[in-house]
């Protein structure tokens, strides 16, 4: 039987998979999290130890990529580094929008190493009446 955080971890990635189907993954793979209001949908993605310069995000076909490098800083042999975790180089992630997302108006902002991207929802088009005309 699986635990508890076993399950809210696949119950989780099973709401991701419905509204963002993730398209492509390359090794560096920094986590998101998406959450859902009335009007639109935030995207967070720990970035950290990246410059915002070294940060692209492009809108194509309804789909959002977001990719960079996080780029080796220089080491001196007298550094003694013994062990290191830290993982260097190229990082994307591509997400399909969900067809109520509104492309054209995504807004982006990084703090602290978080990166934020608000996807607002497409109005609600209200039923329009057609009047008939008599003949």
């Amino acid at each position: 039987m699986a635990n508890i955080k076993e399950y809210k971890r696949d119950f989780l990635n099973s709401i991701l998979d419905r509204f963002f189907d993730e398209v492509n993954e390359i090794p560096i793979k920094f986590p998101i999290d998406l959450k859902e209001t009335e009007d639109s949908f935030i995207l967070q993605m720990e970035v950290p130890g990246i410059n915002k310069e070294d940060i692209i995000i492009e809108t194509q076909n309804n789909i959002l990529k977001i990719y960079g490098e996080k780029k080796e800083e220089k080491r001196e042999e007298e550094d003694n580094v013994i062990y290191s975790e830290i993982k260097y180089g190229k990082f994307e992630r591509q997400f399909r929008l969900p067809d109520i997302a509104d492309a054209d108006k995504i807004d982006a902002i990084y703090q602290n190493g978080i990166l934020k991207i608000v996807i607002p929802k497409k109005e609600e088009k209200k039923p329009k009446k057609i009047s008939i005309k008599v003949k």
